[in-house]
């Protein structure tokens, strides 16, 4: 049976939310403010964001099937992304960058993933206070 969520458990929702929204772009935030005049952060920490960045590209291009461009391997486009296809038209509807439009999904779908967890916790815990531990664990465990 479903337990009624006060406005309070949405809050502290929130608030966590944006705690790992923080986090999450702690890396990202670093690089471009400390990134010398002289040069330009391109908003990657990890290798594999360029091949993220490269099948939202191909989508702004057109593209349904996908490229892996970082393999040596010889292929053609095989690969079906419905995410990146999603991204990659976005950016295209609304002329806004490849690097911008991975960090604006990934902030997204953090937010919905802890509010839609939350909800999953409430079927299984009826007290407030087990909820909150079960989301916080969930949140920073890996």
């Amino acid at each position: 049976m479903l337990s009624k969520i006060t406005k309070n458990e949405w809050i502290f929702t929130a608030c966590l939310s944006l705690i790992i929204v923080i986090i999450v772009l702690m890396p990202y935030l670093y690089g471009y403010f400390t990134t010398p005049g002289n040069m330009e952060f391109t908003g990657v920490t990890f290798n594999q964001d360029y091949s993220y960045f490269s099948m939202i590209q191909q989508a702004r291009e057109g593209h349904f099937l996908f490229k892996n461009f970082y393999t040596s391997e010889d292929h053609r486009a095989i690969f079906f992304r419905p995410l990146f296809l999603l991204m990659g038209l976005f950016a295209r509807i609304f002329n806004l960058s490849n690097a911008f439009t991975f960090h604006f999904f990934k902030i997204v779908f953090v937010i919905a993933f802890i509010f839609v967890a939350y909800k999953f916790i409430s079927i299984f815990f009826k007290e407030k206070i087990h909820r909150k531990i079960c989301l916080v664990i969930l949140c920073f465990s890996s």
